[in-house]
């Protein structure tokens, strides 16, 4: 059941949440110790390697929808700010689906939802400018531009320079040197990158544990920020957290106090 439009729209962080957990599990699948053998022409000598690629991009897309969920739902902004940026969220996904394969339905989806974003206490207060910057509609569906990843704070620039997946994850509270060291290592791997290319080439059995384990401790990062935020709002995520063993939440603390920025700490302090 899906509620885009009441008081129920919040029980899509649930969805984004399911989304994340299943990379997740999809990691553990593609990260247990298993080689995968081929004899290499070049060496004249059996190799192993593992799936780095596989690994390094999925905890990428873990990356991203973490950031997404946390903008649109968990972010300290004002309530009717994270419901402008979830219809703009969807918004975007249904014009990219209109482009891919026009029909009637997403049509009338599509002005739905622009009804519900003219309708938003806090973009009918907007200037113009600003209007503009989040939601630039013309005459065709296939020429609206879409912002769902603004910052109030930024609207008076961001139509010279967008607002960076960089800055989302600074706003939740991911250690910036987490992020500068592992984010845009993680992209080179979704693409064909020179560097990528020459590392897994000559990529080694002992280097490709120590990059599994890399992954793993960035998604650790990860999983403990979604919990915090959860705990945060739902007193399920509170039940939850209260049954796990002081083992459980030691280790819980010591990903989060050390991935988090203290300040941003929600729920697990």
């Amino acid at each position: 059941m899906s509620y885009p439009n009441d008081r129920k729209w919040f029980l899509y962080a649930e969805k984004l949440a399911t989304k994340f957990l299943i990379h997740c599990k999809s990691l553990c699948l593609n990260a247990v110790d298993t080689f995968i053998e081929e004899n290499s022409i070049e060496e004249k000598r059996l190799t192993e390697y593992m799936d780095i690629a596989g690994i390094f991009v999925n905890v990428r897309v873990q990356s991203d929808t973490y950031a997404t969920l946390h903008h649109i739902f968990f972010d300290d902004v004002d309530w009717e700010i994270k419901r402008l940026r979830f219809d703009l969220w969807r918004l975007d996904s249904y014009i990219e689906r209109y482009r891919q394969k026009a029909s009637e339905k997403e049509k009338a989806e599509i002005q739905l939802i622009i009804s519900c974003i003219r309708n938003n206490s806090e973009f009918k207060i907007l200037n113009e400018n600003h209007k503009k910057v989040l939601m630039n509609r013309s005459e065709s569906i296939d020429t609206i531009i879409v912002n769902w990843k603004f910052i109030p704070e930024r609207l008076d620039t961001m139509n010279k320079k967008k607002v960076s997946w960089k800055e989302i994850f600074i706003k939740s509270g991911l250690n910036l040197s987490i992020f500068e060291n592992a984010h845009s290592f993680f992209s080179m791997y979704t693409h064909s990158n020179f560097f990528s290319t020459n590392h897994l080439y000559y990529l080694t059995k002992e280097r490709s544990l120590t990059d599994k384990n890399f992954a793993i401790l960035y998604s650790s990062f990860l999983i403990t920020m979604i919990l915090d935020d959860f705990a945060s709002k739902f007193t399920e995520a509170q039940n939850f957290i209260a049954q796990l063993s002081e083992l459980d939440i030691d280790i819980i603390k010591s990903f989060l106090h050390n991935g988090r920025e203290k300040e941003k700490i929600k729920y697990i302090k």
